[in-house]
């Protein structure tokens, strides 16, 4: 079968599990936007890479269902930051670093 559906199938299968809080709706970035809106198709603000044209949410931080996430982010540079930060992150590697802060 078709390898990105497969792994489409099993990541669900985690954030659908009982104890598995998904971060998704917090870990976004205005870069991976690439003056686009916010939203479908596939939450484009919420990918951590982009292969060729396609842009793909790969990268995941989750959560027990009994921590709150505070704030978070994918580290994707826009237009408005700097190109040596932009090539920076561009020269680290292709997936974006996510990061959250948690409440205990």
């Amino acid at each position: 079968g078709d390898t990105l559906a497969t792994g489409k199938r099993s990541i669900d299968q985690l954030l659908n599990h009982p104890r598995v809080k998904d971060t998704g709706h917090v870990l976004s970035s205005k870069g991976a936007l690439k003056g686009r809106n916010p939203g479908p198709p596939q939450y484009i603000e919420r990918h951590t890479v982009e292969w060729g044209h396609r842009g793909l949410r790969i990268d995941y931080l989750l959560l027990s269902r009994d921590l709150n996430p505070v704030e978070g982010g994918v580290f994707w540079p826009d237009s408005s930051d700097s190109a040596a930060n932009a090539a920076l992150v561009e020269a680290a590697s292709d997936h974006r670093l996510i990061w959250l802060d948690v409440a205990l």
